[in-house]
């Protein structure tokens, strides 16, 4: 298993990308690493990245933006990653836009609640998950096929919302660098909402209970860089 701490996005993305080169194995067009846990000390800090990747945060912003809208139709971002042109089905729709997923059946909005609840009774729960993948839905998945399986909210022990985000499947060249940040807003969106909830619930008292995101643990089974990418920056 590997399993390493970095204390931003750009640390992550150099560490693993050298990693994946000295310890990972070949798998189908790939060097692969299974059952990798990546900590990530301060999420939304996103500087640092090397040129050689020409990462760029504009996009992270506009897929931000088409998350945020949580519709199915990826127009707003076809034109720049082309690549979702491919993954729509024969309605011209994607599973993959995680605003639209984490919104299906009111869970976010019930596991703001259920923080909220665990905040001000201070008594803990494993049941703050919203989900993505869904094994039920394989037949839907002959586009696009969501590599996410879930994102789970934790509490931890100084008061913070960590996010523990589970992935199938991660790229650490294409898809890592722009869901890291997607994953680190995803986590600040659900302490806003949380705090809106707590001063809603407790106005007076609400500096004395309301909380801020700590770190973000990724879980991946398949952590990989495709071939094409071999050797590049080693």
């Amino acid at each position: 298993m590997y399993a390493k701490s970095f204390n931003n996005m750009a640390d992550a993305f150099v560490g693993i990308y050298n990693d994946l080169h000295e310890q990972g194995h070949e798998n189908e067009g790939t060097l692969r690493m299974t059952g990798a846990l990546v900590e990530i000390n301060n999420p939304m800090d996103w500087e640092g990245m090397p040129d050689w990747r020409n990462w760029k945060r504009s996009y992270v912003d506009l897929e931000w933006a088409w998350y945020t809208e949580a519709t199915q139709d990826p127009a707003m971002v076809m034109d720049v990653a082309k690549i979702w042109r491919k993954m729509r089905n024969e309605d011209g729709l994607v599973n993959s836009n995680y605003g639209w997923q984490v919104q299906r059946g009111d869970q976010w909005k019930s596991c703001v609640q259920g923080i909220t609840k665990s905040i001000l009774t201070g008594k803990g729960t494993r049941k703050h998950v919203v989900s993505i993948f869904d094994g039920k839905e394989r037949s839907e998945y002959d586009f696009d096929t969501p590599c996410t399986i879930s994102f789970t909210f934790v509490i931890n022990e100084r008061g913070l919302i960590d996010i523990h985000t589970h992935m199938r499947s991660n790229d650490i060249w294409f898809g890592f660098c722009n869901d890291i940040p997607a994953f680190a807003l995803f986590q600040s969106k659900m302490v806003e909402d949380v705090n809106a909830s707590l001063l809603e619930a407790v106005s007076d008292d609400f500096f004395k209970v309301c909380t801020a995101p700590g770190r973000l643990l990724h879980f991946v089974d398949d952590l990989h860089v495709y071939t094409p990418q071999q050797n590049k920056h080693v």
